[in-house]
């Protein structure tokens, strides 16, 4: 674990073994635990090229969730009809004051939001490549390039909102979905 490649700061790491880990709940310090870290940091090169998060705060669900992030990425190239869906919900793209809802461009987009965000909505790549749903970005008007909550679309609903680790919408943001719903022609059902 102190390879080069992972850059560790050994101090750090022992502070994250002994204290951090056990307030996760990691009840032992052994080969389960030393291949999911192991996996997590690698999943992250794999994904960026480096190492963005060195000592998640919920290893497991934290490796979990970038290993349903890097599949999808993996699996890019089974999205060929990727830009022709987005072109069919490309109408649903707005630029607000506050908000705005971002259609995104790519697989690697919607892989990258899940990382950034800690969930897993783009493990639904079946129904995404099949055209059964899609996935939108909600955005802060200000910071666009900053991930706030991704959207499941599927025949003319909302039917999923996320943010940060799964958190559910604030009554800003579902005010603004209804407003943006009922001039796009979208149900909010999340």
């Amino acid at each position: 674990m102190l390879e080069e490649r992972y850059n560790l700061n050994l101090r750090r790491l022992i502070d994250y073994i002994f204290m951090d880990a056990f307030s996760q709940g990691i009840k032992a310090i052994d080969t389960y635990f030393w291949k999911a870290y192991q996996e997590y940091l690698t999943l992250q090169i794999k994904a960026f090229g480096e190492i963005t998060d060195k000592y998640p705060a919920y290893l497991m669900t934290a490796r979990n969730v970038m290993a349903l992030n890097t599949a999808l990425i993996e699996r890019a190239s089974a999205f060929e009809p990727f830009s022709e869906r987005a072109a069919e919900v490309s109408r649903l793209a707005h630029d607000g004051k506050e908000y705005s809802v971002i259609v995104p461009e790519s697989v690697r987009d919607i892989a990258d939001e899940g990382i950034a965000l800690g969930h897993c909505m783009g493990s639904d790549s079946g129904k995404i490549s099949s055209g059964d749903m899609y996935i939108l970005f909600l955005r802060n008007s200000s910071t666009k390039e900053e991930p706030l909550v991704t959207l499941r679309y599927s025949d003319g609903r909302i039917t999923g909102a996320e943010g940060l680790h799964r958190r559910g919408l604030t009554d800003d943001e579902r005010k603004f979905l209804k407003n943006w719903g009922k001039e796009k022609n979208v149900q909010i059902a999340a």
